[in-house]
This record gives structure tokens, sequence and C-alpha cells, in this order.
């Protein structure tokens, strides 16, 4: 049985942990792609970074973000301002986003909606639509890829 939470009465979501059901060869559910940042890049980001104002976008920032993992495996790190430290600290813990979606036909009218909820980073989900069309799946996940910027397969 799917560990599911249902949603407003409207849409039901379930972490891929549980799926006992097969998935399509074009699922976004595939074998996850780690990536990793060796230590070197890691210190390389940081001191770029420690240089730079706190909260300003930067590529060593969205970097460091990017592979937050590793990240939080280099601190605390002396490199590091209190200030610099404790605003990595604070975006490395931000792990959800909120996700909503809408089927609409071309003549505009909406066939399903799935209603704002709040997903894990990172974690690879499968969500079915309830509407009137029956039930609709869909499957993929929201990584973070820089300090303003997500990414997101469905």
């Amino acid at each position: 049985m799917i560990g599911a939470l249902l949603f407003s009465g409207f849409v039901m979501a379930a972490p891929s942990a549980g799926l006992q059901v097969a998935c399509s060869t074009s699922c976004a559910m595939g074998e996850p792609t780690v990536q990793t940042a060796s230590q070197d890049a890691i210190a390389a980001w940081l001191q770029t970074w420690s240089k730079e104002p706190v909260d300003a976008p930067s590529d060593a920032l969205d970097a460091l973000l990017f592979f937050a993992d590793d990240t939080a495996a280099a601190l605390p790190s002396p490199m590091l301002t209190p200030a610099h430290q404790a605003f990595l600290t604070r975006q490395l813990a931000r792990k959800h986003a909120t996700v909503e979606m809408r089927l609409i036909d071309d003549a505009g009218k909406t066939h399903a909606i799935l209603a704002p909820q709040q997903i894990a980073l990172s974690e690879k989900q499968h969500l079915v639509f309830q509407s009137e069309l029956g039930h609709l799946l869909t499957a993929g996940q929201v990584r973070r890829v820089g300090l303003n910027h997500l990414w997101s397969r469905w």
C-alpha cells in the first residue's frame, strides 16, 4: 500500500519510496544521479564566497547550495565569517518547496488541479491528480540549484 497523503480532497501525493507499481521507461523516477563535489572544490567556493557580500547571489554561493550535502559536511569552516556561516547554515536548512499544478486545455478550461503542497527538495515524488478525467499521474522532483533558483522536472 502506498503511504499516501490526501490534500484538500482533490489530490493525492505519495513519495516514491513506498510505491509498489513499476514506472514506465519515461518516468522521471529512474535511478537518481548523485552529483558530488570534491573537498577542494567546496573549499575553493567557500574561500571565494567568503570575500563576497553575504546575501548577494554569486556563482560560488550557488555551487555551495547545489552541492548542499557536501557543503554541510565541510561546516563549520574557519574560512567563513560568523555572518557567512549563519547565512549558509540557514540556507542549507531550507529543504522544502511548494508545488502546484494545473492541467488546462487549449480553450482555457481547467481539467485537473494539484493543490499547493509542500514537498522535500531532491526527493523524487509521484503525484496523482484526481480530476474529471480520472487519475492522472506525474512523477518528478524539485532541486535547489542556487540561492534564488529551483529546478524541477515532471
